[in-house]
């Protein structure tokens, strides 16, 4: 499996998003090649869940990604299968990037929270603690690649 941080576009859009998480990536979601590249992650739309390849990876020159291998699969996808339907935390993202409040500790979650928490749990990475209220995809990405 990978785990696949995607760029800010060179849109208005995506420089607000880029501001936002303090780097270029904006998002980030696990990609199981042995189960047909199915992503893994949460969305705005759908909270936690798994969506196709081709849906979520439409340019994959904006796109960087760390291969983990394929001997926790199944461990992590039952991560996922369990945290299925949780909801997206549209409120704590802009709180926790865009304005400096703290977020109260709650279910939802966005894409580096899942991530970082299925990192630990599943994967078993044993990367550094931090309040994953606050961390976003580029933080996630420092995190791995200082610590890995």
């Amino acid at each position: 499996m990978r785990l696949g941080f995607e760029k800010a576009s060179n849109t208005l859009k995506g420089r607000v998003m880029r501001f936002g998480s303090g780097g270029d990536f904006i998002h980030c979601q696990f990609i199981f090649d042995q189960y047909d590249r199915i992503s893994a992650s949460a969305w705005d739309v759908y909270g936690i869940g798994v969506r196709t390849y081709d849906e979520t990876v439409s340019d994959e020159s904006l796109w960087e990604f760390l291969d983990f291998g394929n001997e926790k699969d199944e461990a992590l996808y039952a991560w996922f299968r369990s945290h299925l339907g949780t909801p997206y935390d549209l409120a704590g993202l802009i709180t926790s990037f865009i304005v400096p409040w703290r977020k109260p500790q709650n279910l939802q979650m966005f894409c580096s929270e899942v991530c970082y928490h299925a990192c630990q749990e599943a994967l078993q990475l044993n990367l550094p603690p931090v309040n994953a209220n606050y961390l976003s995809p580029q933080g996630l990405y420092n995190l791995i690649k200082n610590n890995g």
